[in-house]
């Protein structure tokens, strides 16, 4: 309580007298009013006259001083040696009866009963009842005081109704040897037995005595006094009023104090235009209504600002988060050392991770925030910048699409055995020198191994660290298809990605939006590779600001049989068996094959792979086969000569230039000769490099042959032997030998039939080919053709297409300069000149550390960074360009004003297109801003009218203004986002009295931790409490807090009381800021003053509870739980535990309470759990069950929960482990085992094994 007590109304009165101590003292002094008889000897007094009365006898009966009964027995019990009995003579037998506290309070219950027993009016016979009932249920102690002056034949003077069954008692005792001696601590129990029957005659003459007052039934004298005490006390109302008139004349006319006038309330409002109207004023001071006040006035706020509404609106919200974990390894031993790359090495390892603070990130988040219209809704709240506040929130996030794309025809690959590798070429080494440092903080390096051991290692760590470095996918038929597996390699400044597609794999396609998604502008097939989260390590630090010189792409295809095919004759059709030269092949006969795939690809190396149909099976081959052709023939006579088409004719253009390949192929079988295979491969890698590709030939312009044709075929032209395949000298032959053997009669002369000439036949074909593409950023520009080659950064949500332009120097991936990031998309047909921003913020945020909190917006070295987006650039945003800053740095809610550059667009990549963006970043504190819930544009700050009501409440709710005073022509909307803040009632004349007093003892100096709190309390009305701890710090936790010359302040704000569950209120990092520097200027300058929120430690009960027999254990379990929290929770009025700080929760009490509910019967097992946390990742388990007990009693096991640090709360967890059960065993408190704890609320991984 700030008002100290001594300064409070009624704390010193001149009269302090109530109407029943006052009817009290006049009836005792009556006694004192003695009458005179003739002899002029006191003859009785006035008392009985007015003991008499029903009311005079209440009021004795409230007027009766418990706390100083309460003192006599103390001073009794502690001068009072231990005697036993109770007799006349105190030096024979012990106590003197009238010395007795407990005779004093009989002989009391006696006066009341006595003076009540000629009351004839329905209260006083009451009365007198109840106090008859009260002696009877006191004389019914046969162990106690009465009964002890029964046995030892002492009566005090009190009325018979004490001793009505005296003689009963003492007869019925008679030879059974009498009561025990009265104990002193018998004496002491019948004296708390007798004033509990005096506090329940208090609260009966309590309730009667408002009747009694008006029963008009009193004598007419006593009535007259009962009036005039009554008139008195309306005087006396006025008497008491001295000290306070003193005190307010001290304030108001000495000191000149007066009370602080009204502060008003602010809030902001959000507007929607008409399509129609291109832009609507709303000038300053505009009226806004916010109802009716007590009175029926309008309740008006205005603008403090003029606003032009236009037709821009906040339409995408989007964070990118690089978190940095420090416990995860390898990365937190390995520096940020962009800013010293070139010093960067395996020599230098060490100085390098100790000079810059900044380690590898650990991971990369991406969050969409939900856009909302005019609403006020705020049921969700996201990490402004991504950075999540807590451990458990950060699963929730997506993992950032960070990589980069190649995109070329090369990579068009249909069918067959496809092999691919990907070669990035780096401008330096530094891959190499991240390779080594990794290596040597890792400790893989030895010197003892020797240079090839350590060679094997380096090749160890980097296989662990590539493995699954990225996640690969290329453009395939039905989407993107995944690379399962590759294999990494690299040679100082290359890195090399090889892997293979099998032919059952689906064909690899040109990139298509509607099948591949976003927008790229490529028509040719693509490859990406997105930094894997799941790696050995998370692959940006190690892959960032690589610069690359170029990337080559190299394919190898076996088995390609989608072709083109061509002879003399005309189009051919592989789909069946063919004849490559026609039915009647000659010299000069060809075949000119030609792929789609291929025409429009430089390659390196070609073959051809021919399966013939209906190859002789006779040993020696053709030599066999053409027997009795009288021409001398190999296998391997049969050639035809390669050319290639290119620019429109076939080169070498010479015949005989051209190399040759064997059509057939015949292997030596041993004992039979030669036999050809039906299998051949031409090869024609002599003239492979002659090969000039097609750029007009793609999957939706196919490749075709005819006189048009100009490049990517062929051509293969029989031209050996000169016999050819026969066809010619067949029919002579046939015909000549058909003449001779008619004229020889003998067969052994016959000459052998020739046979029919082998007319080739081809069952099926396919190609080979090597393939390499080569994409040199520096030759790439903005203006190439969408079927060129590009190499493509993957932002989370965007891409971009590399060009010498826009990076003369080009990094493998991405640059993220900043570790917290926030994009704000906007829609608008012009996007230009001022933009109000409203940050909807929950206020969570933490006070930013003093070398930055305390720079201007807008400040080189501020904690927050703006950009926005021009043409794929993201440019700084000019200092003089951010106007305002209502939000203090993300710090509170509030409306930033900007001045948006000309120069920004909406035809971007690396974002969504056809939206302006805007970049806030920071690198550093980034879970101390505040969580965010959306952004408005066209926002106005307004605020109320000084002329305020004492009536209307200084917060005035959310959604409660929605029209202007005026119309607003073009304004379709206008909607509160949010409650107001910021007002303050006028101050009341106990609010002065407690200010001015406050002031004159702390002088507006911060000297003791009094002054700490009486201040923030009256310069901070956000604050509900506050403590100050001297000369403690929370910077190393609560083992070595104490520190000389500190100063920690923990304030609490006011809280909602709508529930416990998980309710943990906390003041705004900006307030706290402030708290520190107000406190800064008015305490010493060597002072060390830290403003915090305190830390929450909850607390979990844990039993097992039998409910009263045929209730339902659900619904009973949930209402335990409930009423275990209300118990628990610190921020219940009337119930529980209500110290904030310096708590302590006794076992026994919680056991107490669950107990005493009327539907538990019986309870046990119980034990309590205390989790607390130091920071946000570092939590601690108590288990009262595994505590040893104090006592050393395990059957009475009871040990009390105690705050881990001085500055924390306890609250309870939203579950308890209750555990319903039938039987009536008492069970002990288990220790909690490992399987009944939840994750997420109790499950907590010790750091050894002695933790709890």
């Amino acid at each position: 309580m700030r008002a100290l007590p001594a300064l409070q109304e009624d704390y010193f009165n001149l009269d302090e007298m109530s109407f029943h101590d006052l009817l009290t003292m006049v009836a005792e002094f009556a006694s004192l009013v003695r009458f005179y008889n003739a002899e002029n000897r006191p003859d009785g007094d006035w008392a009985p006259f007015f003991h008499a009365d029903e009311t005079v006898v209440m009021s004795r009966i409230l007027a009766f001083n418990l706390t100083g009964a309460m003192t006599r027995f103390d001073d009794w019990w502690r001068s009072t040696p231990d005697h036993t009995g109770v007799g006349a003579d105190s030096r024979n037998h012990g106590w003197d009866f009238e010395t007795l506290p407990v005779a004093y309070l009989a002989t009391t219950i006696d006066g009341w009963y006595v003076a009540l027993l000629e009351a004839q009016s329905e209260n006083g016979s009451a009365m007198r009842m109840f106090i008859e009932s009260v002696i009877v249920q006191l004389r019914s102690d046969k162990s106690g005081f009465l009964d002890s002056l029964r046995q030892d034949g002492i009566k005090l003077s009190l009325a018979p109704l004490w001793w009505a069954d005296a003689d009963t008692d003492i007869a019925s005792d008679n030879g059974q040897g009498g009561q025990a001696s009265l104990t002193k601590t018998m004496v002491r129990t019948d004296f708390h037995a007798y004033l509990k029957a005096i506090e329940m005659i208090r609260k009966e003459a309590l309730a009667r005595l408002p009747a009694s007052l008006l029963s008009q039934q009193h004598d007419p004298s006593i009535g007259m006094l009962i009036a005039f005490v009554g008139q008195f006390q309306k005087l006396k109302v006025k008497l008491n009023r001295f000290t306070q008139n003193y005190l307010d004349f001290y304030y108001d006319k000495m000191l000149g104090s007066v009370a602080l006038p009204v502060v008003p309330d602010r809030t902001w409002v959000v507007f929607a235009k008409s399509p129609a109207m291109r832009e609507v004023p709303v000038p300053a001071r505009t009226g806004f209504l916010a109802g009716l006040d007590a009175a029926s006035r309008d309740i008006v706020y205005t603008s403090t600002n003029d606003l032009t509404v236009n037709d821009a609106r906040v339409t995408a919200l989007q964070t990118v988060y690089f978190d940095h974990n420090r416990h995860s390894a390898p990365e937190k031993w390995l520096s940020d050392d962009r800013a010293a790359a070139s010093a960067a090495n395996a020599t230098t390892a060490t100085t390098a991770t100790t000079t810059v603070a900044r380690s590898w990130p650990t991971a990369a988040w991406f969050n969409t925030l939900m856009i909302k219209g005019l609403t006020t809704d705020t049921q969700q709240a996201y990490p402004i910048l991504g950075a999540p506040k807590s451990s458990n929130v950060q699963n929730t996030f997506a993992d950032a699409r960070i990589g980069f794309a190649l995109a070329s025809k090369v990579l068009l690959l249909k069918e067959g055995l496809r092999k691919i590798s990907i070669t990035i070429a780096f401008e330096d080494d530094m891959l190499a020198q991240r390779l080594a440092r990794l290596v040597h903080v890792m400790g893989e390096e030895d010197d003892s191994g020797g240079a090839a051991m350590n060679a094997i290692r380096r090749q160890d760590v980097f296989l662990k660290v590539f493995r699954r470095i990225f996640h690969i996918t290329v453009t395939g038929e039905h989407g993107w298809l995944e690379i399962p597996d590759y294999l990494p390699a690299y040679d100082g400044r290359e890195l090399t990605l090889s892997f293979e597609l099998p032919p059952q794999e689906p064909a690899v396609v040109a990139y298509d939006p509607a099948l591949h998604g976003e927008r790229y502008a490529v028509a040719a097939p693509m490859i990406r590779f997105i930094v894997n989260p799941g790696a050995y390590l998370f692959p940006y630090g190690m892959l960032r600001d690589l610069i690359i010189r170029h990337a080559n792409i190299d394919v190898q295809i076996s088995g390609c049989r989608d072709l083109v095919l061509h002879n003399n004759i005309g189009q051919l059709s592989a789909a069946a068996p063919f004849a490559p030269f026609g039915p009647l092949p000659k010299l000069g006969s060809y075949l000119v094959i030609g792929s789609t795939e291929m025409a429009g690809k430089q390659i390196s190396t070609f073959s051809v792979e021919v399966e013939w149909a209906d190859l002789t099976r006779l040993n020696g081959g053709f030599s066999t086969y053409y027997d009795g052709y009288e021409v001398e023939l190999a296998n391997d006579d049969f050639l035809a000569t390669v050319g290639v088409l290119a620019k429109g004719s076939w080169t070498p253009a010479a015949e005989q230039a051209r190399p040759t390949v064997q059509l057939f192929r015949a292997d030596l079988q041993p004992g039979q000769g030669e036999r050809l295979y039906n299998r051949v491969v031409w090869n024609c890698n002599r003239v492979a490099h002659l090969f000039e590709p097609d750029s007009d030939v793609s999957v939706r312009k196919p490749l075709a042959y005819g006189p048009g044709a100009k490049d990517g075929f062929f051509k293969f032209t029989l031209a050996a032997p000169a016999f050819a395949f026969g066809h010619d000298a067949y029919p002579h032959l046939l015909s000549a030998t058909l003449v001779a053997n008619s004229r020889t009669k003998r067969l052994r002369r016959q000459r052998p039939v020739p046979r029919t000439p082998y007319t080739p036949q081809i069952n099926s074909i396919s190609i080979s080919y090597r393939a390499n593409s080569t994409i040199h950023i520096d030759r790439n520009t903005v203006d190439d053709s969408e079927h060129s080659d590009q190499f493509i950064h993957l932002y989370p949500s965007g891409w971009e297409a590399l060009s010498v332009a826009s990076y003369p120097t080009a990094a493998l991936l991405p640059r993220f300069d900043f570790a917290g990031n926030l994009y704000i998309g906007i829609d608008a047909q012009a996007l230009s000149g001022t933009l109000t921003l409203f940050f909807q913020l929950r206020e969570d945020s933490q006070p930013l550390p003093s070398d930055t909190s305390l720079l201007q917006p807008g400040d080189v070295r501020a904690g927050l960074h703006w950009f926005y987006l021009s043409a794929n650039e993201w440019k700084p945003l000019p200092r003089n360009a951010l106007i305002s800053d209502g939000t203090q740095n993300f710090m509170t809610s509030g409306i930033v004003t900007l001045l948006v550059p000309g120069d920004i667009g909406a035809d971007n990549s690396v974002m969504p297109a056809g939206s302006y963006w805007l970049r806030v970043s920071a690198d550093h504190d980034l879970e101390k801003y505040c969580s965010l819930y959306t952004v408005y544009a066209q926002a106005v700050e307004v605020r109320r009218g000084s002329d305020v009501s004492p009536q209307v409440p200084m917060v005035l709710p959310a959604a409660t203004i929605n029209r202007s005073r005026k119309p607003l022509p073009g304004i379709t909307g206008i909607a509160q986002p949010v409650a107001s803040t910021g007002g303050r009632v006028a101050e009341t004349r106990a609010q002065l009295r407690t200010r001015v007093s406050e002031r004159l003892r702390h002088k507006d100096r911060a000297v003791s931790a009094t002054d700490y709190e009486a201040l923030i309390l009256q310069y901070f009305p956000e604050v509900y409490k506050v403590k100050c701890f001297a000369n403690l710090t929370m910077d190393e936790g609560p083992d070595n807090c104490i520190r000389p010359g500190h100063a920690l302040v923990v304030p609490l704000p006011y809280w909602p009381a709508v529930t416990h569950q998980d309710q943990m209120p906390m003041l705004n990092g900006n307030l706290m800021q402030e708290i520190r520097q107000f406190l800064q200027e008015l305490a010493s300058p060597w002072s060390r003053i830290s403003v915090e929120n305190p830390v929450y430690e909850k607390i979990q009960v844990r039993c097992k509870v039998k409910f009263t027999g045929g209730m339902s254990n659900g619904h009973y379990i949930n209402q335990l739980n409930r009423e275990i929290s209300d118990f628990l929770t610190p921020w219940q009025d009337g119930c529980g535990y209500r110290n904030h700080f310096g708590w302590r929760i006794r076992q026994h009490d919680v056991e107490a309470f669950i107990g005493d509910l009327p539907y538990v019967d019986s309870l046990s097992g119980f034990s309590m759990l205390r989790i607390a946390s130091s920071d946000t990742v570092t939590y601690s388990l108590f288990d009262t069950a595994a505590a040893p007990d104090v006592n050393g009693d395990d059957a009475d096991h009871c040990v009390d929960i105690t705050p881990l640090c001085p500055w924390s709360i306890a609250i309870p967890v939203v579950r308890h482990a209750i555990e319903a059960i039938d039987d009536n065993l008492m069970h002990g408190p288990a220790r909690t085992a490992l399987s009944n704890l939840e994750i997420g609320s109790t499950f907590i991984i010790p750091q050894n094994e002695n933790d709890q």
